[in-house]
């Protein structure tokens, strides 16, 4: 660090160690020093600029990080999210893959439960044709609607239910 020139300095002649006048004098010329001062001014002006422009990106480059850090985090969470999903996708179709087989298998020609269906379906149909067989070779014969349905059950080797007690039969 240098010392500050006073005023009283820039006209007279430096002097020795002994207080003796020096030969040369030096005399500091008043445009200069303000030259100075001025230049002086501009680089402290500049050195403050170019501090609060240091502030300004060291700011914005925390904020870029805490951006990052953000998206990071956010896309993290939807990874986790997607494993999860796509685990339940997962199990929800081999939950579905057994049905669909099943009914793969009943709504195709040749699968065992199609055709078991089919021979249900067959069995049932031949019932019917044959109760209505039954039913109209009965009618001749009956005159109440008793006598029909005893003749129709005994032809199809059916066991009545026995009739339901009316109200005024109940036990009390």
């Amino acid at each position: 660090m240098t010392t500050p020139i006073a005023p009283h300095d820039i006209d007279e002649p430096a002097s020795s160690d002994s207080g003796a006048p020096e030969e040369h004098s030096h005399k500091v010329d008043p445009g200069i020093l303000r030259d100075l001062l001025e230049e002086s001014r501009r680089l402290r002006a500049d050195v403050v600029a170019r501090s609060e422009t240091q502030r300004k990106f060291t700011r914005m480059a925390l904020a870029a990080v805490v951006v990052t850090i953000m998206l990071l985090g956010i896309q993290l969470t939807i990874l986790l999210q997607n494993r999860r999903t796509s685990a339940e996708t997962r199990a929800v179709i081999r939950e579905n893959a057994s049905t669909s087989q099943q009914i793969a298998d009943c709504t195709t020609a040749g699968g065992r439960c199609f055709e078991e269906g089919s021979k249900r379906s067959a069995e049932r149909t031949q019932g019917q044709i044959r109760a209505q067989t039954e039913i109209a070779v009965c009618q001749r014969f009956s005159t109440t609607e008793d006598q029909l349905r005893k003749c129709v059950s005994s032809a199809l080797n059916v066991v009545e239910a026995p009739a339901a007690p009316s109200a005024g039969d109940a036990p009390r």
